[in-house]
């Protein structure tokens, strides 16, 4: 009788060993196909030079492709938000995948101008796809705890695709044209496209009961978060944006040094993902507290940009401080407060929520700060960012206050 109690102990033990292997093959996989969208998104910045060089593009032409990738992808964000709590998560994520790879294999054979805006725009639709269904998908593999831990990991993607999508786009320009920087990577997204589909299709995952983003929008308790969002949404992306022209401007450093400056943020930014895990665990698994101490850190280095006090250097290292705290901040909203709403199947809503805060933050920012620069000087901008991080921390303060008188 005890041998046959054993036994099936030992059986239970393979069968939870066999599931616990095929769930980490599945969240490596979402964390390539992930990691991914990087890769087919750096690759126009990386490739701009060479396609103005061709005569394919105009310097406003590129900046006009980068806006209609912003406001596809944030109007994105908010529609498939919804529709990834009702349709089946592989789908939406095999499917953008499929879209973004395709999109990118025809920007390669470098079309008129016409096509390689609406490729790009079906590029920014296609990877505004994924994020959402690949939380509930997660969310659907791990229980609560570890899902809410691997969410964390998974937020790492954002800065390893950053750092795997320059250096692919680099060596493809440099080796093969710039056709070749869009083609190979496209080619690379449908391949994932098809693995997405082999390995995922049957995860059971709850799906939403039809509530809308819309809907989740009148919820005091996401309106309360959208500021904040967008807050880091100003910061993150214009970090990387402005970089470059600031060293040139501010301390006349020499444009040829501009790949290894631009290296520089998503390497600080990979460092401050992968230091989330331990700042949630200090912060007692609590996210809105490891997003204020983000904020805090952000305005902290943020301050000595705005007052002009030190030089390139140090300048760097307040720049990449930022980048690294606003990564926390950022996997904080889109990573781990979504999955807040796992049991009532809003995971992909509510991400999508926080996306297009994010996004529309750096939207509208970027318009004004472009304005903002060439009145008053980069330090403006700055001084922006430490005000505006305080308002950040302020409300996750209230929040927390809220929290605890309930």
């Amino acid at each position: 009788m005890k041998l046959g109690i054993r036994e099936k102990k030992g059986q239970q033990g393979m069968a939870d060993k066999k599931k616990s292997l095929k769930a980490e093959i599945v969240f490596w996989i979402l964390y390539l196909a992930y990691t991914s969208t990087y890769i087919v998104r750096l690759n126009l910045s990386v490739a701009k030079p060479a396609l103005e060089e061709m005569g394919k593009v105009d310097t406003a032409q590129l900046a006009f492709l980068g806006s209609i990738f912003s406001l596809v992808y944030a109007v994105g964000k908010l529609v498939n938000g919804g529709i990834g709590d009702r349709v089946k998560p592989w789908i939406m994520v095999s499917v953008g995948l499929a879209l973004a790879g395709m999109g990118n294999i025809i920007m390669g054979l470098l079309p008129p101008y016409g096509a390689l805006i609406f490729c790009w725009g079906v590029n920014a639709f296609g990877q505004s796809m994924l994020w959402g269904p690949i939380l509930s998908m997660v969310s659907a593999i791990y229980d609560e705890q570890t899902a809410r831990k691997k969410a964390t990991v998974m937020g790492t993607s954002i800065a390893a695709g950053n750092v795997m999508g320059i250096l692919a786009a680099s060596f493809l320009v440099n080796a093969f044209g710039p056709a070749a920087a869009f083609i190979v990577p496209g080619i690379f997204a449908l391949g994932l496209a098809l693995t997405v589909v082999l390995f995922t299709a049957k995860i059971p995952v709850r799906m939403g009961k039809g509530v809308s983003p819309i809907k989740q929008l009148l919820r005091r308790e996401v309106q309360i978060m959208i500021l904040p969002a967008m807050i880091q949404g100003i910061m993150k992306d214009n970090v990387s944006l402005f970089m470059v022209d600031y060293f040139v401007k501010r301390f006349s450093v020499d444009p040829t040094l501009n790949p290894l400056y631009i290296l520089f943020i998503p390497v600080s930014g990979l460092a401050g993902r992968m230091l989330y895990p331990f700042v949630y665990k200090r912060m007692n698994e609590n996210e809105d507290r490891a997003a204020a101490a983000g904020f805090l850190l952000c305005a902290l280095f943020a301050l000595p940009l705005g007052m002009s006090l030190w030089g390139p250097v140090a300048a760097t290292l307040c720049l990449c401080g930022i980048y690294a705290a606003v990564s926390v901040v950022n996997t904080s909203f889109l990573a781990i407060y979504p999955m807040r709403y796992a049991k009532e199947g809003t995971v992909s809503s509510v991400s999508g929520i926080m996306d297009f805060a994010t996004y529309l933050g750096h939207a509208v920012s970027t318009a004004v700060y472009g304005i903002v620069i060439v009145k008053f000087g980069y330090a403006s901008m700055y001084l922006s960012w430490a005000f505006l991080s305080v308002v950040g921390l302020l409300i996750l303060a209230a929040v927390r206050r809220g929290a605890a008188e309930s």
